[in-house]
């Protein structure tokens, strides 16, 4: 193993430090976008638990407005037929209809708020969502990433760094820059082939 292999060894190091940079950094990036989303998705939960129960407040102001327009048209019906309002029957039929537009008013009501209920617990589930996501954003680092990267390749580098073919490639590489800054540029370059510093 030359200095070919050692110099590719620490760059390939080097490419594997940077790529798990990359990919830490990417996580968090993805980590942040998925907590946003959650977030509006949580809020728009939220809206659509207030919708329904809005709506199961003017359906059941709906009923009520149907029943007291029910039990108009029964009294003007009885005091057609000659019926006392305060009589037994009347008053009989008038409770039932009041008791019947409640039950129904009710139920109106229940169905909206158990519709919210199960809105807001999947708001509350995006929330959760998103707070876990910013957690475990926040564990993600990319520099620490980088940093395990080099020390997984530290000893892989060290061991081509230290073989003596690459020690002397080495040697002669630096002999021949130093050649080439003194102006020796061919016979530099013919040294180099001669040692073979490359293998």
């Amino acid at each position: 193993m030359g200095l070919t292999s050692a110099i590719a060894t620490t760059a390939g190091a080097a490419s594997n430090a940077i790529g798990a940079w990359s990919q830490a950094q990417g996580q968090r990036t993805q980590l942040g976008l998925d907590a946003t989303l959650a977030d509006l998705n949580g809020q728009m939960k939220e809206q659509q638990a207030r919708g329904a129960v809005m709506a199961g407040q003017r359906q059941s102001q709906g009923i009520m407005l149907q029943t007291a327009r029910t039990k108009s048209s029964q009294r003007a019906a009885m005091a057609a037929n000659g019926v006392a309002l305060d009589s037994d029957s009347a008053v009989n039929q008038l409770s039932s209809t009041d008791y019947m537009g409640q039950v129904d008013s009710n139920a109106v009501e229940g169905d909206a708020a158990r519709q919210a209920m199960g809105l807001r617990m999947d708001a509350v589930t995006y929330r959760n969502q998103a707070l876990m996501d910013r957690a475990t954003r926040k564990s993600i680092s990319p520099t620490m990433s980088a940093v395990t990267s080099l020390i997984g390749s530290s000893s892989q580098v060290a061991n081509s760094w230290s073989n003596p073919a690459a020690q002397k490639g080495w040697q002669s590489f630096q002999m021949s820059l130093g050649k080439l800054w003194s102006g020796g540029k061919k016979d530099a370059l013919a040294e180099a082939a001669k040692t073979q510093m490359w293998t």
